[in-house]
C-alpha cells in the first residue's frame, strides 16, 4: 500500500497542478498557455473546464474520486503530503462543477449509508452537506463569479428538472436516455440480448420513445455507426 500511495502521489501532482490552472481559466482568468499545455495530453481541449490530463471533464472527476479514495484509506494517510493532495483534489472536485461527478458522489453516499451502520449518521450528514453545496452554493458561485460555459445551465434546477432539459442538452440526453434504453431492453428481454448486442435494438427504442433527441450530432453519429453505441454513458 505504501508503494501504491507514493506512486499515486507522484502521478497525481502534475494533473492536479494543471487542474488548478484550468480552474483559473474557468473563473475567467484566460491564460492561453493552459490550453496549449493541456493539448499535449489530450485530443480535445475543453476550454474553461477542469479536465486535468484526462480526455474530458467527466473522466477527470472520476479520476479525482478514485485517487482521493485510495489515498484516503492508504497506509500513510496522515502524512502532510498525502493530506495536501487529498485536500487539493477535494477543492478541485467541488469547483469542477461536474454534474456527473456530483451525481456519482451522491449515489456513493446513499449506497454507503444503506450498507453501513457504524458510519451511517456521519455519512448522512455528509450527504446533506453535499446536497446543500450543490443546490445552493454552486449556483451562487456561478452567478457571483459570472462563470460561463455550456454546463452552467445544468445548475438552473428549474431547467434541469423540466421537460426541456433532455431535448436541449446533448450530454444529458446521452447519459440519461442511453441507460434508460438499456433498462427497456432488460424489461423486454430479461434473459438478455447477448453480450455486446445492446446496439441491435438501439434504433428501435430511440425512435419509439426518445425521438426528441434525434437532432443531436452525437446521437446521429451513433445511428450511422450503431455498433459503437453502448449503455455505459451513465
Amino acid at each position: 500500500l505504501k508503494a501504491i500511495e507514493h506512486f499515486l502521489l507522484l502521478s497525481a501532482f502534475f494533473p492536479v497542478f494543471l487542474g488548478y490552472l484550468q480552474l483559473l481559466n474557468q473563473f475567467g482568468l484566460n491564460l492561453p498557455f493552459v490550453n496549449v499545455v493541456t493539448s499535449k495530453f489530450v485530443y480535445l481541449v475543453f476550454e474553461n473546464r477542469v479536465q486535468m490530463t484526462s480526455s474530458e471533464p467527466s473522466w477527470a472527476v472520476i479520476h479525482m474520486l478514485t485517487i482521493g479514495v485510495i489515498l484516503l484509506y492508504s497506509a500513510n494517510k496522515n502524512t502532510k503530503v498525502t493530506n495536501f493532495i487529498i485536500g487539493s483534489l477535494l477543492v478541485l472536485f467541488l469547483l469542477s462543477f461536474s454534474g456527473l461527478g456530483y451525481g456519482v458522489l451522491i449515489l456513493s453516499f446513499i449506497l454507503f449509508a444503506l450498507l453501513t451502520k457504524r458510519y451511517r449518521a456521519r455519512t448522512i450528514l455528509t450527504l446533506v452537506a453535499t446536497l446543500v453545496f450543490i443546490f445552493f452554493a454552486v449556483p451562487f458561485i456561478l452567478d457571483v463569479f459570472n462563470v460561463k460555459g455550456y454546463y452552467v445551465s445544468r445548475f438552473d434546477f428549474r431547467y434541469l428538472f423540466s421537460n426541456q432539459f433532455l431535448s436541449t442538452d446533448e450530454s444529458g440526453f446521452v447519459r440519461i436516455v442511453f441507460p434508460l434504453i438499456g433498462i427497456h431492453q432488460f424489461l423486454d428481454n430479461p434473459l438478455g440480448v447477448g453480450g455486446g448486442f445492446y446496439y441491435t435494438h438501439f434504433k428501435e427504442y430511440l425512435f419509439e420513445y426518445y425521438s426528441y433527441g434525434l437532432h443531436f450530432p452525437e446521437v446521429i453519429g451513433y445511428l450511422d455507426n450503431p455498433e459503437s453505441v453502448s449503455v455505459r454513458n451513465l
